[in-house]
This record gives C-alpha cells, sequence and structure tokens, in this order.
C-alpha cells in the first residue's frame, strides 16, 4: 500500500474527528460500506491511497461499533450494501449487540470449509447450543425434543432419553420352541424335523388342548401400553384349516405369588397354507398385559375345543413365536 503524506493527514484527520459514519441512536459510530465508498474516493490511479482488501480496511481500524438496540437502526446502514468487492453487508472490528432483531432469508455463518463458533445461550447459566468450528460438532448442553407436539424424542439435561407418541421405538423378544418348558399336563411334543436344517417345532394336536410356556423379563423401558404376539407355524400335513390359539399370560411382580393368575387372550384366528411346511404367521394383541420389572409367563395354548375356529385337521408345528411392546425410554 503506497500513502502519500497529505492524504495519510486527511486519513487520519478523518479517524481523529470520529471517522466517516454516523452516530447510530447515541451508541457510537458504526462504518457502512457507503462510507468505505466515500473513502475509496480519495485513491487516484497514481496510487496515493490503494486499499485492497477488507483486511486493509480492518487495518485501519475504519470499521466499528458498540451496540445496535433495535432492527430499525440496523436497517438504517444496511441501506443498498449490495455490490461491495468483499461481497459483505457490514463488517464491525468489535462483536455488535443486536437487540430484538429478525433475520428474513438465509443466515450464513463464515463459508464453506472456513467457519466459526457459534453459541445460542440459554436462561440457565451453562446452557446452551453450541457449534464448535474446530471440532465440526453440534454440541447441546441442555434438554432438547425433536418431533412435533405430540410424536417426539425428548432428551434431558442430564442426556436421559425418552418418547412420545409414534416416535416410541418398538422392543421385541424372540423365543425358540427350544426354549419352551413344558406343563406335566397337556404339554405341546417338543419335535425335530428333518431337512435341510433340522429345526425344532412344536406340535399341538387336532384334538386336545396343549401348551407350551417361555419365561421373560420385562424391561424398565416398557411403557406401560399393550403388546403383541406373532406365532409362527406350519401345517404338519397338506391340508387346509384354521388355528385358535391363546395366549395365557402370568404376571408376576415382586410379593406376587409365583404362581399367579392367569390372563388368556385368543389370537386371532389363522389359515393354514394347503401346502405342508409352508409358514404362516398369526397375530394377536395383548392389552397391558404387566408392568415393567415383571417376570412373565407367556404360554401359547391351542384351542382345540372350538370348533368354529380351529377346523385344521392334523398337528399345528409351532417354529417360533415373539412379543413386542413400546419403549417409552
Amino acid at each position: 500500500m503506497k500513502i502519500k503524506k497529505v492524504f495519510l493527514l486527511c486519513l487520519l484527520t478523518l479517524l481523529l474527528l470520529g471517522g466517516i459514519g454516523g452516530n447510530v441512536g447515541g451508541h457510537g459510530n458504526i462504518y457502512s460500506s457507503k462510507a468505505i465508498r466515500a473513502l475509496e474516493q480519495l485513491i487516484d490511479s497514481q496510487g496515493n491511497i490503494t486499499i485492497t482488501s477488507l483486511e486493509s480496511l480492518l487495518a485501519l481500524n475504519l470499521l466499528s461499533s458498540t451496540e445496535i438496540d433495535t432492527s430499525a437502526e440496523l436497517a438504517a446502514i444496511l441501506t443498498d450494501e449490495t455490490g461491495w468487492a468483499s461481497g459483505a453487508l457490514v463488517v464491525f472490528n468489535i462483536n455488535p449487540i443486536l437487540v430484538g432483531a429478525s433475520i428474513l432469508g438465509i443466515l450464513n455463518v463464515g463459508v464453506n470449509d472456513s467457519g466459526h463458533d457459534v453459541h445460542y445461550y440459554g436462561a440457565t447459566s451453562g446452557r446452551e447450543m453450541f457449534w464448535d468450528e474446530s471440532l465440526d460438532k453440534l454440541i447441546l448442553d441442555g434438554a432438547s425434543e425433536f418431533g412435533d407436539q405430540t410424536n417426539k424424542v425428548i432428551i434431558s439435561n442430564a442426556g436421559a432419553i425418552s418418547y412420545e407418541g409414534s416416535a416410541k421405538p418398538t422392543e421385541c423378544v424372540y423365543r425358540a420352541p427350544s426354549d419352551a418348558y413344558l406343563p406335566v399336563t397337556n404339554p405341546a411334543a417338543l419335535v425335530t424335523v428333518a431337512g435341510n436344517g433340522a429345526y425344532p417345532v412344536l406340535d399341538f394336536d387336532a384334538n386336545t388342548d396343549e401348551t407350551a410356556f417361555w419365561k421373560i423379563k420385562i424391561p424398565s423401558s416398557y411403557d406401560g401400553g399393550n403388546a403383541t404376539i406373532e406365532f409362527y407355524w406350519h401345517s404338519a400335513a397338506a391340508v387346509t384349516g384354521t388355528v385358535d390359539m391363546v395366549a395365557d399370560i402370568v404376571a408376576v411382580s415382586d410379593s406376587d405369588s409365583e404362581n399367579g393368575t392367569v390372563v388368556s387372550t385368543n389370537m386371532d384366528v389363522s389359515t393354514a397354507d394347503p401346502t405342508a411346511g409352508d409358514r404362516q404367521t398369526g397375530t394377536g394383541t395383548l392389552t397391558t398385559p404387566f408392568v415393567a420389572g415383571d417376570e412373565v409367563k407367556i404360554g401359547l395354548r391351542r384351542d382345540a375345543d372350538d370348533v368354529t375356529n380351529d377346523t385344521l385337521l392334523g398337528d399345528m408345528r409351532l417354529t417360533g413365536c415373539q412379543i413386542c411392546w413400546s419403549r417409552g425410554i
């Protein structure tokens, strides 16, 4: 940068007198690109003053601000600010304070591959949302919610996650025939079926109400709502018909008898595939069947006495079952 004495003196005089700019609302001098362009009028083709970049202006301390209280004050210095070579609208050499300002449109902080730290502070000390430029990481120090007012994921100040509405995830427990324990009276028959990858099944007779049980522990994350059961099965022979399965639930909490009350729920009637060995899926809904922390005995029983809904001739072969519920936390 070449500066002749006469222009340097003029420049220093301007700085000492308060610079080129305006006093906004009694809050100090604010310099816009209009003021900068006025200064650029001092530059001639002979190189008396050559200012080639925004950094040059900042080095001369031409841009300054203390406080802007209203959007009107800010608007007053942003008029006709487009088209300047740097692409900047207004540049401050200290942190301005904007009170009650609204930004309508796109807000860019920094440029791609060259960003800045950004802090959003809450009303409580230490609570903030912070974009850490050096780590490329968003840090939330406080509670947050994702979703709408009804269906959402909630993260507490301590980092605990909970769910509401349709945002609740589903948790399922699968049990195989080999996991079952069989009652002394009228048990289903545990059989191994030969073939490609021999597999265990539970055979439920067409003429006797046979049962198999499994035991699970309900986690603390259970939301207390309904549960669903799926059971996977096929006909042992190439016959058609339907099966009527019943879920027998015994939920045991602390201080309850282990030999507690059985709550029975009919599953939806399921129809066999006419091809022997082709799998079908039966389903059913359990209405608030237990509470978090319960030990639960889940029985599946074929209601062979129901001649209306259970019409399959021959064994119903169960290959597995699954129980699912929603998580609240």
